[in-house]
């Protein structure tokens, strides 16, 4: 979330100053670089982007926490079971 937020920060901080003309590009690099409105769109599909991403991130991990725990859980048990077994096979 602090990377995205940095992001979002530099990004404006490049679009005031190229809209304000204290960056100065040249002609044949410009697209409309500094009208306001492509900055302004193409930073929402940035962060629109950006938060997809950290979402799908974020449910992916959990999901990996929850399987690794029922894992966890079941190699237990089995270690329980085995242990059982082994006390039961030593009786006989």
């Amino acid at each position: 979330m602090v990377a995205l937020t940095v992001s979002v920060l530099v990004l404006a901080l490049v679009a005031w100053l190229n809209i304000s003309e204290l960056i100065v590009l040249p002609a044949e690099r410009q697209n409309q670089a500094t009208d306001p409105t492509p900055w302004f769109s193409g930073s929402v599909v940035f962060v629109l982007l950006t938060t997809t991403i950290l979402i799908s991130t974020t449910y992916l991990l959990r999901a990996l926490a929850h399987s690794l725990t029922e894992t966890q859980n079941a190699l237990a048990e089995k270690d329980r079971a085995n242990r059982l077994l082994r006390v039961l096979s030593n009786v006989n």
